[in-house]
């Protein structure tokens, strides 16, 4: 999805000076315990630390905007710096222009959340630089990355010592849409998303909507073609473009009620499906 940035649904950046946002990192005390990382979601800014552990990271994104934000993270290629890439989003219209930028590689994110919701992803993150910005667009048609919702942090190779998730809920991503294993039922879950497929320039992902009365399948189809403010619903997390043949993880507590797995790139292609929540 990297080389659609400027014109499509991304996210991210720690503004650096910026006194809205502030990020928290949790250091897993016992071996094992989920090590976690805070990325603060504002309009438009992001906070998370300049630098984090590898291996297991679960990242919770709590959106204190008034908009929708999601977190696009992209792996930098060797010897790319952060100031090249600052440099890049300084100029949006020739961000694509970058030597680099096809180079880039997809590495998850948080899912698309709501304004007083949190998004809750865990993926395994790999030493390297990384690029996080935010593509979902202003009510005034201008992107949230281009506004100024982009940044970078390292992971460092020093292991965090997480364990793995264990999920009851299962998403495999592949060629022909969405395949669940496990049934949704009222309260939190786990869900586990592998990507099993991810088609070139147009990858996989999985976002969770809210669908309230009145609110349509449809709807959030046609959201997912130009993820403009206003919604026509909520969104409650999900991950983002992982590289093919990993599994990543997103928690969700559900209420009873109508939701939709929805794929931003694909789902006007069969990879949007309606269930409920009983």
């Amino acid at each position: 999805m990297h080389r659609l940035l400027p014109l499509i649904f991304v996210t991210a950046v720690a503004c650096d000076g910026d006194p809205k946002p502030r990020a928290a990192a949790s250091t897993a005390a016992d071996e094992g315990a989920p090590y976690v990382i805070e990325i603060r979601q504002a309009d438009y800014a992001y906070a998370i630390p300049s630098q984090i552990k590898s291996g297991w990271v679960t990242f919770q994104a709590p959106n204190e905007g008034e908009e929708h934000h999601v977190a696009v993270f992209l792996k930098l290629p060797e010897g790319v710096t952060r100031a090249d890439w600052y440099a890049a989003m300084a100029n949006p219209e020739e961000a694509r222009s970058a030597e680099w930028w096809d180079e880039m590689t997809d590495a998850g994110g948080t899912g698309a959340v709501a304004p007083g919701r949190t998004a809750v992803t865990t993926m395994y993150m790999e030493p390297g630089l990384y690029g996080v910005l935010c593509g979902v667009i202003a009510p005034d048609g201008t992107s949230h990355w281009v506004k100024g919702m982009h940044t970078t942090f390292e992971v460092i190779d020093e292991p965090a010592g997480a364990h793995e998730p264990t999920a009851d809920i299962r998403l495999t991503l592949g060629e022909s849409g969405f395949e669940q294993e496990g049934r949704v039922t009222p309260g939190t879950h786990t869900v586990a998303v592998h990507f099993a497929h991810q088609p070139p320039r147009r990858t996989h992902d999985v976002h969770v909507a809210r669908l309230e009365d009145g609110e349509t399948l449809e709807a959030a189809i046609a959201l997912m073609a130009r993820p403009i403010e206003p919604f026509p619903m909520a969104f409650v997390g999900g991950a983002e473009q992982g590289p093919q043949g990993r599994t990543d993880y997103f928690t969700v507590t559900f209420e009873p009620g109508r939701y939709a797995w929805v794929c931003h790139l694909n789902a006007s292609s069969g990879m949007a499906q309606e269930f409920v929540v009983e």
